[in-house]
């Protein structure tokens, strides 16, 4: 949450796998990092030649460039088809626990003074994805309780197209026209606790919004395809100009 906006947080599956007390593993690299994954899944694959070739070491860096060695003198062990699979798991071990053991406690101690251990007993991951990043799914209809109008009325006929409009469109539109006028994507798991704020602009064609106080200003269209035209080009593809550094 930031400036009372929910700020999408998706956590790997190996982060709820961790903060469960589940072991990980180098299949666990696949949605976590797909090229490093995919590195060491050719290298399980490779004949003794081809690793004599790469003439791989224990052995990689860390951010800052420093050499980390997997195992007790691992710059002068040589990954072979007979410790390549050994390799595998000491270097998904290294990107799953060693390289960001210190940011993964700092974390998980925050975590836990949120999430305690008795109601991790309870939740399950998708109810932690929920608590952090409230409802995926806009009800239209509850939006529509909390809309003030300023220069319409909710009789006023681009209103009446406007939620006709959202109403015939698919999810990922109806986020957007939230994400526009208020900078975030997602309800609240506790529900809606701002009003929505419409207006009424004539400087162009195309609506604009105030994300500071949740409002969107759209101009009196003369018919619903042009409603349909402009909000389409300014809600959809205008929806990525508001964002936290």
């Amino acid at each position: 949450m930031i400036h009372g906006f929910l700020v999408e947080i998706n956590f790997a599956p190996s982060v709820y796998k961790k903060i469960y007390g589940k072991e990980l593993n180098y299949k666990d690299l696949k949605k976590d990092d797909p090229v490093l994954f995919n590195s060491l899944n050719s290298l399980l694959q490779y004949d003794e030649k081809v690793l004599e070739e790469l003439d791989f070491r224990f052995e990689t860096q860390d951010s800052f460039g420093n050499t980390v060695e997997l195992v007790p003198n691992g710059s002068k062990i040589k990954v072979s088809s007979e410790n390549v699979n050994n390799y595998v798991e000491k270097m998904a071990f290294w990107h799953l626990y060693g390289k960001i053991a210190m940011q993964f406690e700092a974390f998980y101690s925050s975590f836990l003074e949120l999430v305690t251990p008795k109601l991790l007993g309870i939740l399950k991951p998708q109810d932690i994805e929920f608590l952090l990043n409230g409802n995926s799914m806009v009800d239209l209809e509850i939006v529509k309780e909390r809309t003030q109008y300023i220069d319409y009325t909710s009789e006023s006929q681009v209103i009446k197209w406007l939620w006709n409009w959202l109403e015939n469109s698919d999810e990922t539109t109806k986020k957007a026209f939230i994400r526009f006028a208020t900078g975030s994507g997602k309800i609240p798991y506790k529900g809606i606790d701002w009003n929505l704020i419409i207006g009424k602009h004539a400087m162009n064609n195309l609506p604009r919004a105030s994300t500071c106080f949740n409002s969107i200003y759209v101009p009196e269209y003369r018919t619903y395809e042009d409603l349909n035209k402009y909000l389409t080009v300014g809600i959809l593809e205008g929806s990525e100009g508001f964002g936290f550094a």
